[in-house]
């Protein structure tokens, strides 16, 4: 060895001892804290993990491996066997969670050696270098993630001003940022890699026939609604926050496309909401408990006849039974009831009578769960929802739920089932969550101001006048195109 040559150092017992102790922890106390994380998160794919440690476990109960050894040309003595192979089959059964926490600890290593660049590339460090550190980064649909983490003292408005920075950063459309609950100690950051506009204004609202209305834009493109399919709707949302602009807009669209309908709108706050619906025909606005009682009890009425009508005619829809009645005027309309808020009609508040509100809750009740076979519709919105407010039965049926944005996780629970409405941001208005089935996807609600309303209004007469002068002319056309028999009289 040359003399200018350093001799190597050999690492001493201590580090020896050190290394091995990380080395164990990562593979024991690191990979057993991810699988914990993804069980409070809900991330943890346990029937899957659970899955594929019963068929190994299954595998070396058979003799699978000696098998698979045999076939190899490998000796028996290689199968492991004795206390040994009980061991390794208790191993097998929690291998599929071992994997993902291992798969998860090998994720979290590389997106904190990421994060680190970009916490110092945006300034976020306190005065002692301390910087954020991950805490764990979820999906909450099929677009959109949360990123938590440890603030490590850098107050939630340090996060907001650099907020241009970190979409450069990450690549990613920040949508929301926000201590969970209150809990200053961490940071979520709500983000998708895909824009959705702010704001979106409907450029022709007679595109949409037959019983359609738009419910937003979604990141894939525009989502539609019809009540023929989905027959009612649960609106949710805080004050400010869209629920009363998007069933506006919504009613506004059912009337300016179809006159084979009729809306009964029940808005017990002085009538605040439905003043813009002042001159529609085809929609009645109740603003007192007494005669939104008389009505209920006329609907209800009107939902029996229907249904031994349907029954006699053997239709299973609205559709059916209007084909099977020859004349037009005796052909039923789709009815269409809407109550503004909800929790205006519990009984805890004072000056209501009670057989009124009973008479609407029953109503509502029996339209939720026997209007749609009939055409009679069931649209309900709530502010605050909570189990006081909404009548389990019928939330049980309102298969479309649009959820704006709430102030607590339990709201947005009640409603969609998840948290997903509380990590909506409030500071785009009409922005909301729409629910279907299985379908749960982030949507910008269409804006129609009070003033489009209005115009509507003045120009949907003449609308369904030049459409009805269409059709005459167009029956006289056929008409004068008939044949003329010879016996017919002149």
């Amino acid at each position: 060895m040359s003399e200018t040559q350093a001799p190597v150092a050999k690492p001493d017992l201590f580090v020896f001892v050190r290394n091995l102790f990380v080395f164990i922890k990562t593979l024991t106390w690191d990979i057993a804290r991810e699988i914990n994380i993804g069980r409070k998160t809900h991330a943890l794919p346990t029937y899957l993990c659970l899955g594929i440690g019963i068929f190994l476990s299954l595998s070396l109960m058979i003799y699978v491996d000696g098998w698979v050894f045999s076939l190899c040309h490998k000796h028996r003595l290689l199968v492991p066997a004795g206390k040994f192979r009980d061991w390794l089959g208790l191993f097998s059964l929690f291998f599929g969670f071992y994997s993902w926490g291992l798969y998860r600890l090998l994720q979290r290593r590389a997106t904190v050696a990421k994060l680190d660049r970009i916490w110092t590339n945006a300034g976020l460090e306190t005065r002692l270098k301390e910087k954020p550190k991950f805490y764990s980064d979820l999906p909450i649909d099929e677009f959109g993630r949360k990123l938590r983490v440890r603030a490590s003292g850098i107050p939630l408005d340090s996060f907001v001003n650099v907020k241009p920075t970190l979409e450069s950063e990450f690549n990613i459309y920040i949508a929301k940022m926000e201590n969970p609950e209150g809990n200053k100690e961490f940071v979520d950051i709500v983000y998708t890699t895909e824009e959705m506009p702010a704001l979106w204004t409907i450029d022709n609202i007679y595109t949409y026939k037959d019983f359609s209305f738009p419910i937003g834009k979604s990141y894939r493109g525009e989502i539609k609604a019809n009540l023929k399919d989905i027959a009612h709707f649960l609106v949710a949302g805080e004050s400010g926050g869209g629920k009363s602009t998007f069933i506006r807009m919504m009613l506004t669209i059912l009337l300016a496309n179809n006159d084979e309908i009729e809306i009964y709108y029940l808005d017990f706050k002085a009538g605040m909401e439905n003043q813009v619906f002042s001159g529609f025909s085809n929609l009645q606005c109740i603003d007192d408990f007494s005669t939104a009682a008389t009505k209920m009890a006329e609907i209800k009425r009107v939902l029996d006849i229907r249904m031994q009508a349907f029954k006699n005619a053997k239709a299973r829809n609205l559709e059916m039974y209007n084909k099977s009645v020859m004349k037009k005027e005796l052909r039923e309309k789709r009815i269409v009831v809407v109550v503004d808020e909800i929790a205006e009609l519990m009984p805890n508040f004072k000056g209501k009578a009670n057989s009124d509100l009973v008479e609407i809750n029953s109503t509502l009740n029996r339209i939720s769960r026997m209007g749609r076979a009939v055409g009679i519709n069931l649209v309900v919105g709530v502010q605050k929802p909570d189990a006081r407010n909404l009548d389990p039965t019928i939330k049980a049926n309102l298969s479309g739920v649009v959820c704006f944005a709430v102030s607590h996780f339990n709201q947005s629970t009640i409603v969609l089932g998840n948290s997903r409405a509380a990590d909506l941001n409030k500071e785009y208005k009409g922005r909301a969550i729409w629910k279907h089935g299985l379908e749960m996807v982030e949507v910008q609600a269409p804006l129609l101001t009070e003033e489009d309303v209005i115009n509507v209004r003045g120009s949907i007469d003449q609308y369904w006048n030049q459409n009805t002068q269409t059709e005459k002319d167009k029956s006289e056309n056929q008409l004068n195109s008939l044949p003329v028999s010879e016996n017919s009289e002149a």
